[in-house]
């Protein structure tokens, strides 16, 4: 007599849940995945622009550091391609690119890029899932 599949429900579709359930359903079990926002991905929020379909600004978490391992195997295992990188970002202002490397505690803004920055992250609370809610 086969034995009845076992069922469960996963909370939330960030990439812990997501992984979760991933792993549940490769053995066999029925899963439901309930999130309460209207998108999947949890911190990870890959905003694209209206004006440029192509262009995609991560606002959210984007880093898998050489540590995550569990995250890594998994990405292994579903054939998906992690690009090396270095910790830097970018400053825009007007078109032009105020690109610079940091290190930890060596943070140093102008006046200038700094309520440019501000005015940013104000801009940015209406996008933030968490928000949302």
């Amino acid at each position: 007599m086969p034995s009845k599949p076992r069922s469960c429900i996963v909370i939330g579709a960030g990439l812990a849940g997501l992984s979760a359930a991933y792993r549940l359903r490769t053995r066999g079990w029925n899963v439901t995945v309930l999130e309460a926002l209207q998108k999947v991905g949890g911190r990870v929020f890959s905003y694209r622009f209206k004006q440029a379909p192509k262009l995609v600004c991560e606002l959210g978490g984007e880093w898998i550091g050489v540590r995550h391992k569990a995250i890594r195997r998994l990405c292994a295992e579903l054939g998906l391609k992690l690009q090396r990188h270095r910790y830097a970002f970018s400053f825009w202002n007007g078109g032009e690119a105020l690109s610079r490397i940091f290190r930890p505690g060596t943070w140093c803004f102008s006046t200038k890029a700094h309520k440019n920055f501000e005015a940013f992250k104000t801009r940015f609370a209406k996008y933030d899932p968490a928000q949302i809610r």
